[in-house]
């Protein structure tokens, strides 16, 4: 899946499941991070090898949850939804024909649902996005006035993190 389609998947999907907006925030600037460190690399990584092994994003991800939770510190949250964003690309690319492995165990993850550059990706993306957004609607997520209480949480916690970061 090409970053224009893993970001309004993952987007949606974490707004859904969370209602979030922060999260939603946090997830999707991870979702690219895969593919994004293997640019620097060229021919040296191969796509959707190294960068693309879950454990890389599980660890992380699960620890920065179990900080936030024994801590009390909301700023690991959404650091640990980072890492989910991640993880949801791998798991976006394992909807493809090509699909991702399962390293450490063996074999690929491959639900060819789509082809990447295809018309298929696009009706794929379009898909998953369009059933988030009939379920946010549902939940309520996308009423004005939940959106405005969840810009207006966003700003106050972003208040906060520049309080601790200038001390």
């Amino acid at each position: 899946m090409r970053w224009v389609s893993h970001k309004p998947v993952t987007a949606g999907f974490v707004y859904a499941v969370t209602g979030d907006l922060s999260a939603t925030i946090f997830a999707t600037a991870g979702c690219i991070v895969p593919d994004a460190l293997e640019h620097p690399f060229g021919p040296l990584i191969k796509h959707r090898g190294l960068t693309h092994l879950w454990p890389l994003y599980a660890v992380p991800s699960v620890i920065f949850y179990l900080g936030s939770t024994y801590f009390g510190y909301f700023e690991l949250f959404y650091i640990s939804m980072f890492f989910v964003g991640a993880l949801l690309h791998l798991f976006e690319d394992g909807l493809s024909k090509s699909g991702v492995s399962l390293w450490p165990f063996k074999g690929r993850f491959a639900a060819n649902l789509y082809k990447t550059f295809t018309f298929s990706e696009a009706v794929t993306a379009a898909g998953i996005f369009a059933a988030c957004v009939v379920f946010c609607w549902s939940a309520g997520y996308l009423q004005r006035a939940y959106i405005e209480g969840e810009t207006e949480r966003l700003m106050v916690m972003a208040q906060i993190v520049f309080q601790k970061v200038l001390r």
